[in-house]
Formats: structure tokens, C-alpha cells, sequence
């Protein structure tokens, strides 16, 4: 019989997620912060009374923090053994700063600021939150590589167009992270945040909702963001989006935008084997655009993901099995200001404090 194994899951996990996750210039106007402005929708787009300019506002010196979750649960279904769940949680939350805005693009600095990770399975549990004080992390797997990152800045040049035209990512990172001889986790940190994924992650795809035009309730519009997946190579996420409601007075309204999507592998897929070939990926969601900050504030996000891989005999003679890996990703994007991030963060610490204990302390013991 086949015994179940978890020791290929969080791996999976890894290579799975590492899929998950237009316009011209205006004018530079004077934003709230004093600085000057970015957006990167055209200077001719007028929208009408009943339409609305999905598109980002960037102000020179200004600062607030977004904040990327995901809640991911994977199941390993073997022929001949039963299935194995096992998942994780992580979130990060960046400070973002405009360092500077023209009207050919804007450099934005994002500043780790807090680093959660949780990993279970039926074994263990494990978790780390740099926010809180009762963490369960006695190893420590987890806050060993995620305190590295801490703190640490990495910056984005962003063009007219929305692109990512450069990303600075601190020249020493990746050696520290190595350097903590952590072969389970410090892999998966040093992926988060090497430079492709932070600029999908915090900026491409936040950034495939944003429309090219004016829309109005019931107008529909397409993006893609462009990937390179670790075993399939070349891929591209498809993203329809449709506006579904538009509320509040002029200037301060609200907009409410769904979005579904698949991915698609875009390389030469006979120099791929049949594992590799089956990753198939989808995803829908709906995300809330406020037209004060020119921003999408809040993204929730379900993506699923189905891959074959091969699996392991009991027989050395035997052809393994095919195993089929099953994950489910909830996923949320919010931002906050700096004034709510801190509010939160002394209540997560106030929360997570040492209970103290009702017992009187033990008498010193006098020594004759």
C-alpha cells in the first residue's frame, strides 16, 4: 500500500503560488503631500457624468501602507492512499512612499513592515507574526529569514505606460537569507522577494484592473500581466474585469469592479513533459476602487490550481502513480493609511502581550 506523504506539499505549494499573485501621461498637478502628481491616464480622457477613470494617482511625497495575504489550503490526492491536506498563511505589509512623480513616471519605495507566515499540516503548526509577541515559531524556521527582510526597502521606477521599468532590491539580501542555512523556508522568502515577484505581486497585478478609458456601470475590459514560472517558463494571466457599480457623489465615489481569469502557458510547451503541461490556473474576485485616491483600497481574490506530479512507489519496479495537488488560494490586497496602520499595529502588540500571572512571585531563598 502506498503510505501518505507530506514531504513533497510545501514545495508544491511554492511552485503553485509562484503564478498567484496602459495609458499615457497627464500633466503634473500639485497633490495632497505638496509634490507633484503621477497618473498615468491620458490627458484627453474626459469622462462623462455617468463614467469614471479607473486609473492610479501617484503624489510626490506621500505615504501609506498596502498590505498582500494570502490563505492557501492544498490537497495531495494519491491513488491507493488517502488525501493529505496541508496549507499555509502569509502577509505582508509594506510602507509605500512616492519618492518622486513627473510626468513621464513616478520612483515609489515599499519598506517591509510587517512579515506573518503560518504553516500547518496534520504534524505541525507553526506560525510568526512580527506584529505580535505570542508567536509559536520556538525553532525558529520562520522568524530567522523573515526578520532579515524586515525593514528593508525596495525600489520601483514605474513609466507612463504603468510599467515596471526598474526594481532596486538591496544587494545584500539574497547572500543574508542564504547565509541562515535554512533549506525549508528561506527559499520560499528569497522568492518572495526577488525582484520578478515583487514586481508582480505589488504592482502588476494590482495594476491589471486598471482600465485604459472612461467606463461606466456595465463596461467590460481586458489585461494581461506576463510571468516566468519556475517549471513551465513563460506564462501569461488573462484578467477580464467588468464595472458593476458606481456609488457616492462626484469626486469621492466608489467603484466596484469584478474580475475572473485564467493562465496560460505561453513558451514551447513540447519541450515541457506532461506534468508540467497539466498546471492549469483560474481565478475570480472583486476589488473596490476609490476615486478620491485614485486607487484600488481593497482586492479579494480566489484562485485554484490543479497539477499532476509524479508519485512514489512502494515497489522500486513498479511506475509510481500519478498524484493530483489541488490548491486553493484566498487571497486579499488592502491599503491603509499611515494613521490606521499604526492603530493597528499597537493593538496586535497590546493583544498578543504576556498575560500576567495571579500567583505571588516564589520568596527569594536566603543563602546561610
Amino acid at each position: 500500500m502506498i503510505q501518505p506523504s507530506t514531504r513533497p506539499l510545501f514545495g508544491m505549494i511554492l511552485l503553485a503560488l509562484a503564478s498567484c499573485a496602459p495609458g499615457q501621461s497627464r500633466a503634473p498637478a500639485e497633490g495632497s503631500a505638496g509634490g507633484p502628481a503621477f497618473s498615468p491616464a491620458s490627458a484627453d480622457a474626459k469622462p462623462a457624468a455617468d463614467q469614471i477613470l479607473l486609473a492610479p494617482r501617484y503624489v510626490a511625497g506621500y505615504s501609506d501602507y498596502i498590505e498582500f495575504k494570502q490563505d492557501v489550503t492544498q490537497t495531495q490526492s494519491e491513488r491507493g492512499a488517502p488525501d493529505v491536506t496541508a496549507g499555509l498563511k502569509r502577509l505582508y505589509g509594506m510602507i509605500r512612499r512616492v519618492e518622486s512623480a513627473s510626468k513621464d513616471g513616478a520612483t515609489l519605495t515599499l519598506t517591509l513592515d510587517r512579515a506573518m507566515h503560518e504553516k500547518w499540516s496534520m504534524y505541525l503548526r507553526r506560525w510568526y507574526d512580527s506584529d505580535r509577541h505570542d508567536n509559536t515559531d520556538e525553532l525558529p524556521i520562520l522568524s530567522r529569514a523573515l526578520n532579515i527582510v524586515l525593514h528593508r526597502v525596495f525600489q520601483f521606477q514605474v513609466n507612463k505606460r504603468l510599467e515596471v521599468v526598474d526594481v532596486q532590491v538591496p544587494d545584500d539580501l539574497e547572500k543574508a537569507i542564504i547565509e541562515t542555512q535554512d533549506g525549508f523556508f528561506a527559499p520560499e522568502v528569497q522568492r518572495d522577494f526577488s525582484a520578478q515577484r515583487l514586481k508582480i505581486n505589488w504592482f502588476l497585478m494590482p495594476g491589471a484592473l486598471y482600465a485604459d478609458r472612461p467606463v461606466k456601470v456595465g463596461d467590460s475590459w481586458k489585461n494581461w500581466v506576463e510571468d516566468q514560472l519556475p517549471l513551465q517558463g513563460p506564462a501569461r494571466m488573462h484578467f477580464e474585469c467588468k464595472l458593476e457599480k458606481l456609488e457616492g457623489p462626484p469626486g469621492k465615489r466608489v467603484a466596484t469592479v469584478s474580475f475572473k481569469g485564467a493562465l496560460e502557458l505561453t513558451g514551447d510547451l513540447s519541450k515541457l513533459d506532461r506534468f508540467a503541461r497539466s498546471y492549469q490556473s483560474e481565478w475570480d474576485g472583486v476589488a473596490t476602487f476609490d476615486e478620491a485616491r485614485s486607487e484600488y483600497t481593497r482586492r479579494i481574490q480566489q484562485t485554484r490550481t490543479r497539477l499532476m506530479f509524479a508519485g512514489k512507489a512502494a515497489d522500486p519496479k513498479t511506475p509510481p502513480p500519478d498524484q493530483l495537488l489541488f490548491l486553493k488560494v484566498d487571497q486579499s490586497y488592502r491599503v491603509l493609511t499611515m494613521d490606521e496602520r499604526m492603530n493597528e499595529q499597537k493593538s496586535l502588540a497590546a493583544a498578543s502581550q504576556p498575560k500576567a500571572t495571579s500567583q505571588p512571585a516564589p520568596a527569594p531563598t536566603i543563602q546561610p
